[in-house]
């Protein structure tokens, strides 16, 4: 009976341990892949629309404003027109550029991704006509994005296949030294 325990025991670490494989991210929600203007990026003049990139699909529905995304300036003015334009997983907005000087701004958005889920953030980038460069994502930025999730996230496939390895081993030895 002992030995039978230990069997059903490590069946269900080999059961839960494939499923860690396969469910690496399973409570995530969608994040920003990408961005037009990029965050804190310095443009030498306004641009004409502000464009965000996510993960999966955006949600629509008819009749109903489930994603919105906003440009204001430092005093808190509007510059984007609503509606905004969803496609797939991009969210668009034109901008008001005749009104856009010199300055910080602000892009700040709520989608609902097509799980359901809404999502919140926002960034800023600068326009300096005294700047003709646009900083870019060094390899310090993106260890640093990677560094947001937790360990045991980064590392679940890796946990998930040496626990399956190790029930298997485990049941495979009691499985041998049973007795007749």
């Amino acid at each position: 009976m002992r030995k039978f325990a230990q069997i059903v025991c490590l069946n269900l670490i080999l059961i839960i341990s494939s499923l860690a494989i396969f469910c690496v991210r399973a409570s995530a929600h969608t994040e920003l892949v990408n961005s037009m203007p990029a965050a804190n990026e310095i443009l030498a003049s306004a641009p004409d629309h502000v464009t965000l990139t996510f993960g999966e699909n955006l949600l629509v529905i008819s009749g109903k404003t489930t994603n919105t995304l906003e440009v204001t300036n430092s005093q808190g003015d509007i510059l984007s027109s609503e509606p905004v334009n969803v496609i797939g997983s991009e969210i668009t907005t034109s901008l008001d550029s005749q009104r856009m000087v010199e300055g910080k701004y602000s892009v700040s958005y709520r989608i609902v991704a097509a799980d359901g889920h809404p999502v919140k953030g926002s960034y800023v980038f600068t326009i300096s006509k005294s700047v003709f460069r646009t900083p870019t994502p060094t390899a310090k930025d993106q260890i640093a994005k990677k560094s947001n999730q937790g360990y045991f996230e980064r590392n679940a496939r890796t946990f998930g296949i040496i626990l399956t390895i190790l029930a298997l081993l485990i049941s495979s030895i009691i499985y041998r030294n049973r007795k007749p």
